[in-house]
């Protein structure tokens, strides 16, 4: 029996997100013509091609792409940050030179693309993009600032980092984890007493990058400081947890426990629910002590 190409495209498209049979039967059947005219719609058909993609037929989602009559901005960020996921950027680099209309999406998904993907020649390429980029973002700034950290180019990234018209608790903690990363320690702490605003984040990414360099001592110095600091946040306590294991992996004990109960052990059921999402223990918080013993 000859099926119409145009009934059920949605039905079509939806099973060949799953079913590799129904993709037989979508180049047999649907993709014969030149080009594609979706019923569906083009919000529809872009969230059909995401489906697609995600369940692992991009190369079948690139035909229907290319095959599409419309396409709108999603629909080619779509496509795009599918091979950049897969780290297939010649591709995904290919379909960026193609796009007449980019917007911050497009220019952020190439640049963290080509970071991911590590090594000077793709930090080179994200840097070019990042240069030719008519409008940045924090994500832009932050995610070129970690490239260059991870790669070991800390002045690269120092430099970024002053230039940034503005900067978020993000851009504070990239730099961080870039100093203590490099060794650099020092710098790092120097850093976050820079900061205007002191936040949890900052704080877990300074203790942990001094514990990973072997500044116990230090970390738990800036915990006294700066314990207090942001304390309504919950993950406040993952920078006393790092410092717990910490201890325990270097047989200070004690230490260990005078940490622990430096952390509020609050129920819920005991104050109404009022400390909800707040500063205190937490189970890592007693396996990490438990396990020091």
């Amino acid at each position: 029996t000859t099926m119409s190409r145009s009934p059920g495209v949605s039905l079509i498209f939806r099973n060949a997100a799953y079913r590799p049979s129904c993709l037989q039967f979508l180049w047999a059947n649907s993709f014969s013509s030149s080009s594609f005219p979706s019923s569906l719609g083009i919000r529809a058909t872009n969230k059909e091609l995401n489906q697609m993609i995600r369940s692992g037929y991009i190369g079948e989602a690139r035909v229907i792409f290319e095959k599409l009559e419309s396409r709108n901005t999603v629909t080619w960020n779509t496509m795009i940050s599918g091979y950049v996921k897969r780290r297939e950027m010649t591709q995904a680099r290919k379909l960026f030179d193609e796009m007449t209309e980019r917007d911050v999406v497009t220019w952020n998904a190439m640049i963290s693309g080509y970071v991911s993907c590590g090594g000077v020649r793709f930090l080179e390429e994200a840097r070019k993009l990042f240069d030719e980029m008519p409008s940045r973002d924090f994500f832009t700034w932050n995610t070129m600032i970690s490239g260059y950290a991870k790669n070991r180019r800390i002045s690269e990234a120092l430099l970024l980092f002053e230039r940034m018209p503005q900067r978020n608790a993000v851009s504070w903690s990239a730099m961080i984890n870039g100093f203590c990363q490099n060794g650099e320690v020092n710098r790092a702490v120097e850093l976050f007493r820079r900061m205007p605003e002191k936040d949890s984040s900052s704080l877990c990414a300074l203790v942990s990058g001094l514990i990973k360099n072997e500044k116990l001592e230090e970390a738990a110095l800036v915990l006294a400081q700066y314990g207090s600091v942001d304390s309504g946040k919950e993950d406040l306590v993952y920078a006393y947890n790092t410092l717990i294991v910490g201890y325990g992996q270097r047989g200070q004990v004690v230490a260990a426990r005078r940490l622990f109960d430096q952390i509020p052990d609050l129920s819920d059921d005991d104050h109404g629910g009022e400390f909800r999402g707040r500063f205190r223990r937490n189970v890592v918080s007693w396996n990490s002590m438990i396990k020091t013993y």
